[in-house]
C-alpha cells in the first residue's frame, strides 16, 4: 500500500489529540521524552493548530521547529506540511504575503517529493488564503487545480486508504468554491456546492461539521432566510462550543448577533456580540473580533448611547492598532528565522563539501577529486541547460494552448456567420422588395390624387400601411437576429438569467443548419423539434448555454453529413435526420440532441470531453469544443453525457437544474 501523506495523518492525530482534556501538557510531555524526530514532528502539529487561535507567537515558534526538524532530516513531505501549515497561522492572522509565501515554498516541497496529496492540500491552502485576501481570481485557480487533482487520483488509485484521502481533498475543494461565492455576495451559488457537499456525506469529516454550519448560516442570511439563518448559526455555535473550536464559537456567535440585530432584537444582539469579545480572550481571531465591535458600535450609535459607541470604536481601533503592530513583530521574527535557516544550510553545504574531500582522498586522491568535480559541475550545467528548455517548452505549451482555447471559441462564432447572414438576407429581401412597391404605389397614389379620385387613393393608402408594417415586421426580424449575433460573440458576463431553453435551442439550431447549407448547397438534413412548452424559463447564462448548444448541432450535421456521404457512395438510400428535444424531470430540464449519423466509436466514448481529444480528421477539429462545453454545463450544476452507437447515431443529453 502507498504511503498517505504527512498531511492527513497529522489532520487526524490533531483532532483525536484536541479531543482530550488537558492535552496541551500531555502532548508537551510527550514531546520532551520523544527520542526519534519523526515523533517530535507529528507531536508539533497539534500544538500548532491550538495555538494558531490563541497565541499564534506559539504557534510560529513550534512551526518553525517543525520545519528545522524536516530540513535536518531532509524529508520533502515533512518540510511541505510544516511550510504549508506555517504559512496557515500567517493567513489566520491577515499576513497574506507572508502566508502565500509560504505556502508556495510548501508547494515546491510537496512537488519535488511527488507527494500529491500534499500538492493537493498546497493548493487548498492557498485557495483559503487567496480567499482571505479578496483575491478571488486566484482563488479560483487553486480550487480549481485542487479538483482536478484530486479527481484525477482518485480513479488512478488502487489503494482505499488513497480513494478515501482523494475523495475528501475533492470536498474540500468544493467547499472552497462554496466559501469564495460566499464572499462574492453570490449565495445560490455557494448553496449549490454545499449542497453537493451534503450529497456525497461529507459531514463524516469533522472539520466540515465545524464550519459548514456558520457557511450555510451566512448563505441564508444573504438570500434574507433570517429564520434559517439562525438556525444554522445556532447548531454551529452548539458544535463548535462542545467541540472547543474557539474562532467558529467567535464567527457563529458573530452570525446569530447580526441576525438578531437585522431582526431588530437589540438585546440579543449585544449579548451574542459580547460573547464574541469574551471568546477572544481565549483566542487570536482578530477578524472575528473586529466584526463585533463594529456591530455593537453601530447598535449602540442607534440606540442614541454615544458613551458606549464611542467606547466600541476606540476599542475597535485598538484592536486593529494591536493587530498591525503584532504583525510586525511576526514579521521580524519570520525574517530572523529565515537567516538562521540560511545560516544552517551554509553549515549543512560546508560539511557535505569536507565529506566529499575525505571521501575523494581515500578513494584516488586530489586527481581524482578534480576530475570527479569536473563531471559534477559539467553534469550541473547540462541539468540547468534542460531545465530552462523544459521551463520555456512548459511557457509554449500554456501559451498554445490559451490560443486554441481562444480559437475554439471564436471558430464557434464562424460557424453562425453563414446562418447570420441567411437569416439577415430572407428579411432584408422582403424590406427591398415592399420598399420598391411602396415606391410604385406612392407614385400611383400621387396620379389619383391629382385626379381627384379620392376613392382610389384611399385603397392605395392601404395598401402602402399593410407594406410598410411588413417592412417593420422583417425590419425586426433582421434586428432580433443582429442583436443574437451580438450575444453570441460577446463575452460571457458569467451572470445567470431567465431564459427560455427551447426558444435559443431552436434558433441556434436554424443558425447551425443554414451555416451549414451555405457551404454545401447540396446538403439536406430532416429536422424534428420536440419542446415541452411547461418548461417556461430557467436561470442559465444565455451566451455558454447557447456555445454548447452550437456545439453540438455542428457535431450532429457534421456526423450526418459523413454518413451522407459515405451512403452516396455505396448507392444506399439514406436520410440524414437531427433532432432536439427539451422536457422537464421534477426539478430538471433535459435536452437532448440526437443524430442518425456516422456515430462514436465505444473505445472512443469515454475520452470524448476530454481536452483536445478528437474524432475528427487532422486540421478539422481542435478537440476542445466538447471539453468547453462540459466545463460550462458543469459550472451550471448540470450534467452532459453522451450514448452512441458506431454507424447508427449519437445522443447528447444535458441535464440542467433551475425551475
Amino acid at each position: 500500500m502507498k504511503k498517505i501523506t504527512i498531511i492527513l495523518c497529522l489532520l487526524c492525530l490533531t483532532i483525536s489529540v484536541i479531543a482530550q482534556t488537558s492535552w496541551q501538557d500531555s502532548v508537551k510531555n510527550l514531546l520532551a521524552s520523544a527520542k526519534d524526530d519523526t515523533t517530535k514532528f507529528k507531536l508539533l502539529s497539534p500544538l500548532v493548530t491550538y495555538y494558531t487561535y490563541s497565541k499564534p507567537d506559539s504557534a510560529i515558534i513550534y512551526a518553525q521547529k517543525q520545519i528545522s526538524i524536516a530540513k535536518k532530516n531532509r524529508s520533502a513531505s515533512f518540510l511541505s506540511a510544516a511550510l504549508t501549515g506555517y504559512g496557515g497561522i500567517f493567513s489566520i492572522i491577515g499576513n497574506y504575503p507572508l502566508a502565500i509565501y509560504f505556502e508556495l515554498e510548501g508547494l515546491k516541497a510537496a512537488e519535488s517529493a511527488k507527494d500529491f496529496l500534499a500538492i493537493g492540500w498546497s493548493y487548498d491552502y492557498l485557495t483559503s488564503t487567496y480567499t482571505d485576501a479578496g483575491d478571488f481570481e486566484h482563488a479560483f485557480f487553486y480550487s480549481y487545480k485542487e479538483r482536478s487533482l484530486a479527481e484525477t487520483h482518485y480513479k488512478l488509485s488502487r489503494d482505499s486508504a488513497e480513494k478515501s484521502a482523494f475523495s475528501y481533498l475533492y470536498n474540500t475543494s468544493l467547499y472552497g468554491f462554496a466559501i469564495i461565492f460566499d464572499k462574492l455576495n453570490q449565495p445560490d451559488s455557494a448553496l449549490k456546492y454545499m449542497q453537493i457537499i451534503n450529497g456525497r456525506d461529507a459531514h463524516q469529516y469533522g472539520w466540515i461539521d465545524s464550519t459548514r454550519f456558520h457557511l450555510f448560516g451566512n448563505i441564508f442570511f444573504k438570500k434574507g432566510d433570517y429564520l434559517n439563518a439562525l438556525k444554522y448559526y445556532r447548531d454551529g455555535y452548539k458544535f463548535a462550543a462542545e467541540s472547543h473550536i474557539n474562532n467558529e464559537i467567535m464567527s457563529n456567535c458573530n452570525g446569530i448577533a447580526k441576525t438578531f440585530w437585522k431582526n431588530a432584537q437589540t438585546d440579543s444582539s449585544i449579548y451574542y456580540a459580547n460573547k464574541v469579545l469574551e471568546a477572544s480572550q481565549h483566542a487570536q481571531y482578530p477578524l472575528a473580533k473586529l466584526e463585533a465591535l463594529d456591530l455593537l458600535a453601530e447598535i449602540y450609535k442607534s440606540k442614541g448611547e454615544c458613551d458606549s459607541a464611542v467606547k466600541y470604536l476606540n476599542l475597535t481601533l485598538t484592536t486593529k492598532d494591536n493587530l498591525f503592530s503584532q504583525q510586525k513583530v511576526i514579521q521580524t521574527q519570520s525574517m530572523t528565522f529565515n537567516e538562521q535557516l540560511r545560516q544552517q544550510d551554509i553549515l549543512d553545504a560546508q560539511e557535505k563539501y569536507w565529506n566529499k574531500i575525505k571521501t575523494y582522498i581515500l578513494i584516488g586522491g586530489i586527481a581524482a577529486l578534480l576530475l570527479i568535480t569536473s563531471l559534477l559541475l559539467t553534469n550541473n550545467m547540462h541539468k540547468q541547460k534542460a531545465k530552462v528548455q523544459i521551463e520555456k517548452a512548459y511557457d509554449d505549451l500554456k501559451s498554445t494552448q490559451a490560443q486554441l482555447i481562444q480559437f475554439e471559441k471564436m471558430a464557434s462564432l464562424g460557424k453562425l456567420t453563414a446562418g447570420i447572414a441567411h437569416e439577415i438576407q430572407n428579411p432584408l429581401n422582403f424590406v427591398n422588395n415592399f420598399s420598391d412597391v411602396n415606391t410604385e404605389l406612392i407614385a400611383e397614389l400621387q396620379t389619383e390624387l391629382k385626379g381627384g379620385n379620392i376613392e382610389e387613393a384611399f385603397a392605395i393608402s392601404n395598401d402602402l400601411k399593410e407594406n410598410e408594417q411588413k417592412i417593420n415586421h422583417h425590419g425586426k426580424r433582421a434586428d432580433a437576429t443582429v442583436k443574437g449575433m451580438l450575444q453570441h460573440s460577446r463575452a460571457s458576463t458569467g451572470k445567470k438569467e431567465p431564459t427560455d431553453i427551447n426558444a435559443l435551442s431552436d434558433e441556434y439550431l436554424r443558425l447551425s443548419y443554414h451555416g451549414l447549407r451555405a457551404k454545401d448547397k447540396s446538403f439536406n438534413a430532416t429536422i424534428e423539434t420536440h419542446f415541452d412548452e411547461s418548461i417556461g424559463k430557467i436561470e442559465v447564462i444565455p451566451q455558454d448555454i447557447g456555445r454548447v448548444l452550437l456545439n453540438l448541432f455542428s457535431n450532429a450535421f457534421y456526423a450526418v453529413t459523413e454518413k451522407k456521404k459515405a451512403s452516396t457512395l455505396k448507392g444506399e438510400n439514406y436520410e440524414p435526420t437531427v433532432s432536439v428535444s427539451t422536457k422537464k424531470e421534477g426539478d430538471k430540464v433535459v435536452i437532448s440532441v440526437k443524430d442518425n449519423g456516422i456515430g462514436i466509436p465505444q473505445k472512443a466514448v469515454d475520452k470524448i470531453f476530454q481536452p483536445f481529444f478528437t474524432t475528427k480528421p487532422t486540421g478539422q477539429g481542435t478537440g476542445l469544443g466538447l471539453s468547453l462545453s462540459y466545463d460550462i454545463i458543469k459550472a451550471h450544476g448540470g450534467e452532459i453525457r453522451v450514448e452512441s452507437k458506431e454507424g447508427e447515431g449519437s445522443d447528447f443529453i444535458i441535464l440542467l437544474s433551475g425551475i
